[in-house]
Formats: structure tokens, C-alpha cells, sequence
């Protein structure tokens, strides 16, 4: 399987340029929307430690397809469950992932990270999950359509949260747990 494995390169046709966006240190790469980034991924320095202990860590990188310039995002990235893995926001200018048993948006563009859940008056933790794993978020539901909001579940109800300071999130499902 390794000898036939192909990797992600591009051409840039005005500068008559071949760039290469992954080689064997970043197995997996996935082109965000709007193709200026591309989110890579690789957990070859983890695989031992993953099958002995059950714990997921991966390294992530992001990759500007302009540059082909690879950016080092998160090392030794512990994922608990699929809910934690970065998302691409619909625009394709930011990532939403789980970390420390919250969501956080980190925006590409201006590299900054940003704890969405920290104020609100929920956990995002799936208290059900009893997988040997520390503190495994609920699945979010994803990103709105304009990129503006984030829906995330608390196992009862369905928050959307904005992606600007001067709107509070809100509770589109209000009474989720008593019903």
C-alpha cells in the first residue's frame, strides 16, 4: 500500500510551477472550500502509543495552495473522539475543533484561536461516551451556511453560536433537557 501511495502536488499555470503539498511526513491532506488552504494530517509517530493505549493524537498542518508553504497547526493533537478533528468553516477561512472538552474556532487568516463554548452555562462533554478517553465532546452539528455561526450540542439542546463577539450565542432548542 505505501509503494502505491500518491501524494497531493499542483501547477501553477503562470508560473509555470510545480509545487508539491505533502510528502511522506503528512499522509492525509484535504483541500478546505474555496481552495486556498488545505488541511493536512498525519499520525505516523503515534500509531504505536494509539494501539497500546487507545488514546488518538495526530499532527495537523495547514498548507496555502498559492505557496505550497506547510504550517505547523497542532503537534501531539489529542483527539478523544471524531468530534474533536478540525472542520473547515464553509468559506474555508476557519477550523472548528474540540480541545480540553471545548470547541475552539481558529481562524486561518489571522491566526488566532478562540474558546467558543467557555461561557456558556453548558458542558460539551458526552458524559455517555465510556470509551477509555478523557473528556470526548458531542458531535457538533457544523457551520452555517454564511460561515457566521457554529450549531454545537450539549446532549439536550442545539446552540448556535456566533462567530462575532457582538452577538451572544443562543439556544435554538430552549428547553432540550426538561423535554
Amino acid at each position: 500500500m505505501d509503494k502505491n501511495y500518491s501524494f497531493w502536488a499542483m501547477y501553477d499555470v503562470v508560473a509555470k510551477k510545480h509545487i508539491a503539498l505533502q510528502d511522506s511526513s503528512m499522509r492525509d491532506l484535504n483541500i478546505l472550500p474555496y481552495q486556498h488552504f488545505a488541511l493536512g494530517s498525519d499520525r505516523q509517530k503515534y500509531e504505536l502509543d494509539i494501539n497500546l493505549n487507545g488514546q488518538n493524537y495526530q499532527d495537523f498542518f495547514l498548507v496555502d495552495l498559492k505557496t505550497g508553504t506547510i504550517t505547523p497547526l497542532f503537534e501531539n493533537f489529542y483527539m478523544p473522539s471524531f468530534a474533536s478533528m478540525p472542520r473547515p468553516s464553509t468559506d474555508g477561512k476557519k477550523l472548528l475543533y474540540g480541545k480540553d472538552g471545548h470547541f475552539h474556532v481558529y481562524d486561518i487568516l489571522t491566526k488566532t484561536h478562540t474558546n467558543i463554548t467557555e461561557k456558556l452555562p453548558v458542558s460539551m462533554i458526552n458524559t455517555e461516551d465510556d470509551h477509555n478517553v478523557k473528556d470526548p465532546l458531542q458531535n457538533p452539528l457544523g457551520w452555517s451556511s454564511d460561515s457566521k455561526y457554529v450549531l454545537v450540542r450539549d446532549g439536550w439542546d442545539i446552540w448556535q453560536i456566533p462567530m462575532s463577539a457582538k452577538e451572544s450565542p443562543i439556544n435554538l432548542t430552549q428547553n432540550g433537557k426538561k423535554r
